[in-house]
C-alpha cells in the first residue's frame, strides 16, 4: 500500500512539473513573438523617422500609420475608426491633415497589415474617405508616393481623387482589375497594365507631374517609368481632394499606410531614395 501510494504521489509531481515546464515554454514563445513584433515596429519607426523625405524642400503632406503620434487618439487601436490622421511634414505639422467628421464614411485602423507589422488604413470600397487640402498643387508641378494593398478587383478603385470636372480633379488608382489609372481628369488620364487581381499585394505608386515633361509613373520604382502621359496642363483647380474616394462614387478597397506628396517634380536620385526608403520599410521589392 506504502509502495504504490508513492507512486501515485510521485505521477502526480512529474504531471505537476510537466505541466509547469509546457507552460513556460508557451509564454516564452508567446514573449518570443511579441518581443520579435515590438522589435520589427521599432524598426519601422526608425525608418521612419531616419526617412531622406525629411530633408527634402517642398514636402506637402506625409501621412504614414507606424508613429505614436499619427492620430488624433492617443492610444489607437486595432477596429478603431480614424477621424485625423496627422501631417507628419516638417512646415506643415498637423497644419494639413486628412480628416473625416462623419464616422459612417470614416476608415478603420487596422494592426499588422504590411510586412506583417505596420498598421494601416482600411477603406471599405462603399463609402469610407479622407478629405485633404491640395491648394498647393494648383498650377504647380508635384510628385505622389502613396503605398497600398488593394483588396478587389473592381473598376473604378481610387485611392487619390477629387470631386472637380475636367482639368479640376487629380486622381490615382485602379480602371479595372488589370489597370492602374492616373493623372488629371479630362486633361491627362493613362492606364498601365498590371497583372489581374487574384490576392493582396503592396505596391508603392509613384507619380511625378511637370510643366516640362507631362506625367511619369512607377510602380514599386525602376530606373524608366511604367507609363507617362505628355500633357503638360497644370490642374486649374484641385476641389474636394480626398484619400479613398473621386466623384464620391468611385470608391478604394484596401488598406493604405502612407502618402508623400511635393509641390514639385522631385529629382530621379531623390525618387530612388524616397523608394528605397519605403522598400525597405515595406519589405517592398524596388525594381532595378
Amino acid at each position: 500500500m506504502t509502495r504504490n501510494h508513492y507512486k501515485r504521489a510521485f505521477s502526480l509531481a512529474e504531471i505537476t512539473i510537466t505541466i509547469i515546464i509546457i507552460s513556460l515554454i508557451l509564454a516564452i514563445v508567446q514573449y518570443g513573438i511579441g518581443f520579435y513584433e515590438e522589435s520589427q515596429i521599432v524598426k519601422a519607426r526608425s525608418h521612419s523617422k531616419n526617412s531622406p523625405i525629411n530633408h527634402m524642400p517642398n514636402l506637402m503632406i506625409w501621412y504614414e500609420t507606424s508613429l505614436d503620434d499619427n492620430f488624433k487618439k492617443k492610444d489607437i487601436a486595432d477596429g478603431d475608426d480614424v477621424e485625423i490622421w496627422h501631417n507628419r511634414a516638417i512646415n506643415f505639422w498637423q497644419k494639413n491633415n486628412a480628416n473625416q467628421s462623419s464616422l459612417s464614411n470614416r476608415a478603420i485602423y487596422k494592426e499588422r497589415v504590411f510586412n506583417d507589422n505596420i498598421s494601416g488604413l482600411y477603406f471599405d470600397g462603399a463609402n469610407d474617405f479622407m478629405n485633404f487640402n491640395a491648394d498647393l498643387l494648383i498650377n504647380s508641378d508635384f510628385s505622389f508616393f502613396v503605398v497600398e494593398t488593394r483588396l478587389r478587383g473592381a473598376t473604378n478603385d481610387y485611392y487619390i481623387g477629387g470631386l472637380g470636372g475636367s482639368g479640376q480633379n487629380f486622381h490615382m488608382g485602379y480602371a479595372s482589375s488589370t489597370a492602374a489609372r492616373f493623372g488629371i481628369y479630362g486633361a491627362s488620364t493613362s492606364n498601365y497594365s498590371i497583372a489581374a487581381y487574384l490576392n493582396p499585394v503592396a505596391r508603392i505608386n509613384t507619380l511625378i507631374f511637370s510643366k516640362k515633361s507631362g506625367t511619369k509613373f512607377w510602380v514599386n520604382g525602376g530606373v524608366n517609368p511604367d507609363q507617362t502621359n505628355s500633357a503638360t496642363s497644370y490642374l486649374s483647380s484641385y476641389q474636394g481632394a480626398r484619400i479613398g474616394d473621386t466623384e464620391n462614387a468611385h470608391f478604394y478597397q484596401g488598406y493604405i499606410a502612407e502618402i508623400i506628396v511635393f509641390n514639385r517634380a522631385i529629382r530621379d536620385q531623390e525618387r530612388n531614395d524616397i523608394e528605397k526608403y519605403l522598400g525597405t520599410k515595406y519589405n517592398i521589392k524596388i525594381d532595378d
